[in-house]
């Protein structure tokens, strides 16, 4: 089975792909031994010029970090085909089957490495590998996925692999630097919710495609739509890949600004009024059951735990209002759609979810062959495109991570994944109500939904900075004070 679906590719490749892993692991020797050398000696001290550039070598590759998150969040940069990742194309990478453009922004992330690697060169720190309860788990499931990359690897498998080093680099930026991230995630908010909003206003997409978006015609098929009183009314793209997809990076950012909102204070206070009310209108649009279900839960789990835990809130006027208005709207937004939005939740038989039901209940079926034809290691990390198109050419990749997992690792993947699941729910559980409400938005939609590291590099960097946040040590203090005040 694993033969069958890989696409072929050197496989010198892949085994220098494994090598370079186990070398940056290496890497890292030297530069402890280097700062517990010069922790020990007490007479070292680094000259007042170093400290400045390295300072200022920080502040640059946090720059870069939040352009690089805008730029993955907030457009459609899941793949090389389309989007600002092949702007002003630099390189061509030509597989068997596909062709990779690299354009001048793919530079980005290598700049932000650079200079973040630069800050610490002279800034003598200890490097943070996270708390054990993550990052051991982490580490097994990265290997196994590694050693279970195929040798004919194509262009999903280069993904793949790609998303292995995005989210380490991604998870030990976030646990050693705790870069400001509110910012870039505002942006992305604001302009995911703006678009998609539109695209619902329009019925059409927006002209777009240079930034990624798709041409949407409610009328075409392959197009997502809710149905309300026999008209087709197409739902929230933004530029994610879908629906589902921008339904839940927005669920999530949401709940990672809130604390910030919730100790704003004066005009601050209606900026992020205003971008939680566009932010969950943006949800709203997309008709997402997954990303629905996940934010509410996430939001519940918050507030149950921090009044189980003696937190109680004490709001002036103005936050209770500025703070109640999404809410407000977002119920007025529901009402307005009812119609649509009870064929999602409600009339599962019509026509249009029937369908929709009938075709996961197939790829479902599909993904079970593929889990009982390599039920131990899988079809290999990233196959899973292949693996379907083989068995059968009309079906989709299943909406489960559990499962992906399972037909991609097999059931030590299975395995592995429940086990870093379930450390980040409590570890984030003894940290705090507002991680254990973050982790649990996290990880919902990946239970409906094609969450998962070789799908797209958006959940990838998203997750990445869930564990990291749930893994510093000692935690985040920002959120600390937003439950605080929640």
């Amino acid at each position: 089975m694993r033969g069958a679906v890989g696409m072929p590719m050197a496989p010198r490749f892949v085994g220098i792909c494994q090598a370079a892993l186990l070398a940056l692991c290496l890497a890292w020797l030297p530069e402890v031994r280097r700062q517990m050398s010069a922790y020990a000696d007490t007479r070292f001290r680094p000259m007042p010029s170093t400290l400045l550039w390295s300072r200022r070598l920080a502040l640059v590759a946090e720059v870069l970090f939040g352009a690089f998150l805008v730029l993955v969040l907030g457009t459609h940069a899941d793949t090389l085909h389309t989007g600002p990742f092949t702007w002003l194309p630099i390189y061509r990478i030509t597989l068997p089957s596909d062709t990779v453009v690299l354009g001048i922004l793919t530079l980005l992330p290598v700049a932000w490495v650079l200079a973040w690697v630069g800050s610490r060169y002279h800034n003598f720190r200890w490097w943070l590998w996270g708390h054990r309860s993550l990052t051991v788990p982490l580490a097994v499931l990265s290997l196994w996925a590694v050693l279970d990359l195929s040798p004919g690897m194509g262009a999903s498998g280069l993904k793949a692999l790609l998303s292995l080093w995005l989210i380490w680099l991604v998870y030990w930026y976030v646990i050693n630097e705790r870069p400001r991230i509110v910012l870039p995630f505002v942006i992305v908010i604001v302009l995911q919710s703006l678009i998609g909003i539109g695209q619902v206003w329009r019925q059409s997409d927006l002209g777009l495609w240079w930034l990624g978006e798709y041409q949407l015609d409610p009328q075409a098929p392959g197009v997502l739509v809710v149905v309300a009183n026999g008209e087709r009314w197409l739902r929230a793209y933004g530029l994610a890949g879908g629906p589902t997809a921008l339904g839940a990076t927005l669920g999530l950012l949401l709940l990672m600004i809130a604390p910030s909102a919730l100790r704003a204070k004066g005009r601050m206070q209606w900026v992020y009024s205003a971008v939680l009310t566009l932010g969950v209108l943006g949800l709203l649009a997309t008709f997402s059951r997954s990303a629905m279900v996940a934010l509410g839960f996430g939001l519940v789990v918050w507030a149950s735990l921090a009044l189980l835990r003696g937190r109680r809130l004490r709001w002036t006027r103005q936050q209770f209002v500025a703070m109640g208005l999404p809410l407000v709207l977002g119920l007025v937004f529901l009402f307005a759609n009812s119609s649509a939005l009870a064929t999602r939740l409600i009339y599962l038989t019509s026509p249009l979810e029937a369908q929709s039901l009938s075709q996961r209940e197939h790829n479902l079926d599909v993904v079970v062959q593929i889990v009982e034809a390599a039920p131990l290691r899988g079809v290999g990390f990233g196959n899973i495109h292949g693996a379907v198109k083989t068995l059968d050419p009309g079906a989709d990749v299943v909406h489960s991570a559990p499962l992906l997992v399972a037909a991609e690792l097999g059931l030590v993947g299975v395995a592995l994944w429940t086990w870093l699941v379930l450390a980040g729910m409590w570890r984030s559980f003894r940290l705090s109500a507002w991680h254990l409400g973050l982790w649990v938005t996290a990880i919902v939609p990946s239970l409906f939904g094609p969450w998962w590291l070789t799908i797209s590099w958006r959940a990838t960097i998203l997750l990445g900075i869930v564990a990291g946040m749930t893994a510093c040590v000692p935690p985040l203090r920002f959120t600390d004070v937003g439950e605080d005040e929640a």
